[in-house]
């Protein structure tokens, strides 16, 4: 009998549990339905209308004042022709100002209280069809930002009237030149500005491989030197736009009265002209022929902003000199090799026989070391390499000297080239350049 009541409480037990979890169950249901129903019954809509019903859009805020209009099929600002626009911002800040709504009135406070006296931003909706809205937008709360509307204050999502807070100027595509396609190539560039002493004609060859510079000297340039400055032109977008429809006195405040740098470049179906002023804390104003608007953009984008005639041209030796050497003395901070050959042929190493193809080698190696960066001046004294080439009697050119200095980026030297800074290369080139003068040390001591 006591097992067959214990049996029956357990059982009672149960069942009361069961019944709890099953009312906690429906409680949380009906909570969350409660919760729900009381949300959407505090949703006030303010204005709720098709965002092809409004005709324009007012926006004033610290940053001035911009109008966007209707035109039909299409949204712009208003007086601000040939400026790029986001044309998907344009249409969600349309889209906003159609359907204003609140989460709900606030009555307790004023409208100095929250911001609106005066507002932080305010805007005017023009209808097609309906009364204009003039929409006040004040402070933030922890539940969300108050707005004024008829002289009423109510408190509404901060996500859906951000976009009203911004300037003008966050609406500018910064987009500056568009990428280009597979085929498209290159067919003449002009690089021009202060900071070249005359322009630099480039053009294609008919070969599609190589280019030529047809001014201010005549000269075959590999594809790969033009195209490591071009790198980056086409698809170049900048950092922000500084003005929209400059006046002349912002025109020259950012120097564009003495353009630093000029490129144009055409493609046979499309011109571009790309206009930079002089760096400044590692940015540069740029303008494109066209568009009136004034982009920052960092100066590490524009690979072609003070490249020299030299850059393309250059060989830190003449390749056609090679016959008229006699001597070459390469130096590191360690070591040095002195490669030296006569009108015999007979060629030594450090007074070591050696082969004369070496000779030739070592030198072919140093007339191609590539350019990389323009330099203007070497960012350390001492130089880490050095090179000396002396020539006999039947060359006009005595010697050359090259002379490679420490850098900011570890990777590139800076070279001097008989008294003058050129520019950067790779220390990998000169890495190279060291391993042939050992390789050919080590065959000498064998022989």
């Amino acid at each position: 009998m006591k097992k067959e009541w214990g049996l029956l409480i357990s059982l009672a037990i149960v069942v009361i549990m069961g019944g709890c979890f099953i009312v906690a169950l429906t409680d949380q249901s009906l909570y969350k339905q409660m919760e729900k129903s009381e949300k959407t019954q505090y949703s006030i809509n303010i204005r709720k209308a098709d965002m092809q019903s409004v005709n324009q859009v007012t926006i004033s805020n610290e940053y001035g004042e911009y109008v966007i209009e209707n035109l039909g099929n299409d949204f712009s600002v208003k007086g601000r022709k040939g400026v790029p626009f986001k044309k998907q911002k344009l249409e969600e800040i349309v889209q906003k100002a159609a359907c204003v709504s609140a989460v709900k009135a606030i009555t307790h406070k004023t409208a100095r209280d929250c911001g609106l006296q005066p507002p932080k931003a305010q805007v005017k909706v023009d209808y097609i069809d309906k009364e204009p809205l003039v929409l006040g937008i004040g402070n933030q709360s922890g539940e969300g930002v108050y707005i004024l509307v008829d002289n009423k204050v109510f408190l509404a999502e901060t996500e859906n009237l951000n976009l009203f807070l911004q300037g003008e100027k966050e609406l500018v595509l910064l987009e500056v030149v568009p990428k280009k396609s597979p085929d498209t190539k290159i067919k003449r560039a002009v690089l021009s500005g202060s900071v070249r002493e005359q322009p630099i004609v480039i053009e294609a060859e008919k070969d599609g491989k190589n280019y030529k510079i047809t001014a201010p000297v005549k000269a075959v340039v590999p594809a790969e030197r033009v195209n490591s400055k071009m790198e980056g032109f086409f698809g170049l977008y900048a950092d922000e736009a500084e003005f929209i429809m400059p006046t002349p006195e912002q025109m020259k405040a950012c120097e564009f009265d003495k353009p630093y740098s000029v490129i144009d470049v055409s493609t046979g179906q499309e011109s571009y002209t790309i206009t930079a002023s002089q760096p400044q804390d590692g940015s540069c104003f740029v303008m494109k022929a066209g568009t009136p608007v004034i982009y920052k953009i960092k100066k590490e984008k524009l690979l072609w902003l003070d490249v020299q005639e030299d850059f393309f041209t250059a060989e830190p030796i003449q390749a056609e000199n090679a016959a008229k050497a006699e001597q070459i003395k390469v130096s590191t901070t360690q070591q040095s090799w002195d490669f030296k050959t006569d009108k015999n042929g007979k060629t030594t190493l450090n007074e070591a026989d050696i082969k004369k193809q070496d000779f030739d080698f070592l030198y072919k190696q140093i007339s191609s070391i590539p350019p990389l960066n323009q330099a203007k001046q070497a960012a350390a004294a001492s130089a880490v390499f050095a090179v000396t080439v002396v020539y006999n009697q039947e060359s006009e050119l005595q010697r050359d000297e090259l002379y490679f200095y420490p850098t900011e980026n570890d990777a590139e030297l800076c070279l001097e080239h008989n008294g003058k800074i050129k520019y950067t290369v790779k220390r990998s080139s000169l890495e190279e350049i060291t391993a042939a003068c050992e390789k050919a040390w080590t065959q000498a001591e064998k022989s």
